[in-house]
């Protein structure tokens, strides 16, 4: 990282960022990932599609398996819970944000005032997107679910 930014960023904050990129559940590259870990890559896009697009009801591992063309022992070999899945799921975006913001701060011609305004334009434009919901849709689905 540019040493005029690292002086404005705390090194923990960047140690904090780099550890949730580490600890992404499963790898977004599916090249080289062994069949199971692709696996999980699929179960994970696919779970985070379908909670985007159904209401809370319609969100269980069922139809989660039926979305995959999987049985649900399948599904439950590499998540064990809905909970689990989710959690999962959590850490995975987690880590996209992490990953987005480390890079926004690393651009090599970035003062601390540059690196700033692209973390908040990349936060902004994220707004317009509607995988944002998933935060807010997680909060909301936590209240009558406790898996979520």
């Amino acid at each position: 990282m540019d040493k005029k930014i690292e002086s404005y960023i705390p090194e923990r904050v960047t140690h904090l960022l780099q550890d949730l990129v580490v600890q992404r559940p499963v790898a977004k590259e599916t090249r080289g990932l062994s069949s199971g870990d692709s696996t999980r890559r699929r179960i994970l896009d696919t779970a985070f599609s379908l909670f985007i697009g159904t209401r809370a009801e319609d969100y269980t591992m069922r139809n989660l398996a039926n979305a995959l063309d999987m049985r649900v022992g399948n599904l439950t070999y590499h998540y064990k819970t809905k909970s689990e899945l989710l959690n999962s799921l959590v850490r995975d975006q987690l880590a996209n944000y992490a990953e987005d913001i480390l890079m926004c701060l690393q651009m090599s011609e970035a003062t601390p005032q540059a690196a700033l305004d692209r973390v908040v334009t990349l936060l902004v434009q994220d707004l317009r997107r509607a995988e944002i919901a998933f935060f807010p849709q997680l909060w909301a689905r936590s209240l009558n679910d406790d898996a979520a």
